[in-house]
């Protein structure tokens, strides 16, 4: 069994080339007699000569410390950073980040092609979410959540990093140029998210704010899906945008909601004091809120 003190002491004293020398580089006091014995000890479980006198106060490691320093080096040379990383909460180095369709296709990239410069060793673990689940932050499944989440639980921090929009979308034979002919929805079918979803209950609301109350419902579980939907000319629709021009496409006229009701955060979203947590604090200086 080989002591790590004892492993210390004779890696300085290789690294320095001298005891003298070793003694003063050494990150806590400690004298020369020690560090002899640190060495002499090891040499003594090895069995092996591990440092050879080369000039008065010159010592270089035998072939067998030579072999014995290579592997120990890479060590002890990044145990401070190691140990720095362990009590600063940075050494989470992978980040699981939970997102919303909308959020990955139109938020995130920016970020992560950042982030990909600025820490290349961060590795980005990305799960696309139907739901936002507060349970896959405390079970570590995710250590952070980008997406409109409006009533977290205490236990969960929050950072808006952007906004996304409501928008009246609808095929282009229900406009005229960039002007929505209102009228011509009374009878248009309307693309909604699935029955029951809180997604579904925003557009109702924002239905009946419109005076509109469509007799034929379609339904589509995601934005995009949606988008195909209109885009195809079956009915138009209300959707949320990650940025005030709205959703463009072939086929499909766009038009923002100005009530301050139809603007909704897209956040950031982490369980507080985590191990990980600092990491994520870091992480998010790179964002900038669109």
């Amino acid at each position: 069994m080989i002591h790590l003190q004892r492993l210390e002491g004779f890696y300085r004293v290789a690294k320095a080339g001298g005891y003298a020398r070793a003694v003063r580089e050494f990150p806590y006091p400690i004298t020369q007699p020690a560090v002899h014995r640190q060495v002499r000890l090891l040499e003594q479980d090895l069995g092996q000569r591990l440092l050879a006198r080369t000039a008065k106060d010159r010592m270089s490691p035998t072939p067998a410390g030579r072999y014995l320093y290579d592997f120990c080096a890479p060590f002890f040379e990044e145990l401070p950073r190691v140990a720095r990383a362990v009590t600063t909460g940075r050494h989470a180095r992978t980040l699981r980040v939970d997102a919303g369709p909308q959020e990955i296709r139109h938020v995130l990239p920016q970020w992560l092609r950042r982030l990909r410069t600025t820490h290349p060793d961060v590795r980005i673990e990305l799960t696309e979410l139907s739901r936002v689940d507060a349970q896959r932050l405390r079970t570590g499944e995710a250590d952070l959540v980008v997406e409109h989440w409006p009533a977290p639980p205490p236990d969960v921090a929050q950072r808006r990093i952007g906004m996304a929009y409501g928008h009246w979308i609808v095929p282009s034979h229900l406009a005229r140029g960039s002007r929505i002919q209102w009228d011509e929805l009374r009878e248009a079918p309307f693309v909604g998210f699935p029955a029951g979803t809180s997604e579904h209950d925003l557009q109702l609301s924002g239905l009946t704010h419109a005076g509109l109350s469509p007799s034929c419902l379609l339904s589509a579980s995601t934005v995009d899906a949606i988008l195909g939907f209109v885009q195809a000319g079956l009915g138009y629709s209300l959707v949320s945008w990650p940025s005030k021009e709205g959703p463009r496409l072939a086929g499909v006229v766009s038009e923002r909601i100005r009530a301050k009701e139809a603007r909704f955060a897209i956040t950031a979203s982490w369980l507080r004091g985590r191990d990980g947590e600092a990491l994520v604090r870091e992480l998010l200086g790179e964002t900038r809120e669109r």
